[in-house]
């Protein structure tokens, strides 16, 4: 079943080019948009979270890695927080951005029904 404007589109004389252009590709952007915004998030907790379990590639410097080594020195028992916090905040801020732009994203381009 094709959208009534596809239909009156076609009606009209429009190209298939035309419709996909001015119809098809504004209604799946926010879908796209955010399934992209939603991967990328789990992309980074994932990577983060086996960093920090040891599980990721070491020798690659990553924020998960930052908090493995600090994890696996004891810096919080020797006083070193700003290695747990600091990265940790980052992560936090990263996904935080993410998730916003999401919302915005889905807000600001709705889908016509």
């Amino acid at each position: 079943m094709e959208a009534p404007y596809v239909e009156a589109s076609r009606a009209l004389g429009s190209s298939v080019t035309h419709i996909v252009v001015r119809h098809l590709i504004p209604d799946i952007t926010p879908i796209i948009l955010g399934s992209i915004l939603v991967g990328t998030r789990a992309a980074i907790l994932l990577g983060s979270g086996l960093s920090f379990l040891g599980l990721g590639d070491l020798e690659r410097v990553s924020l998960g890695t930052i908090l493995f080594y600090a994890r696996r020195s004891a810096a919080l028992i020797s006083g070193a927080y700003w290695l747990i916090v600091f990265p940790g905040l980052l992560i936090m801020l990263i996904i935080l951005a993410l998730t916003l732009i999401t919302l915005a994203v889905e807000r600001n381009l709705k889908v016509k029904e």
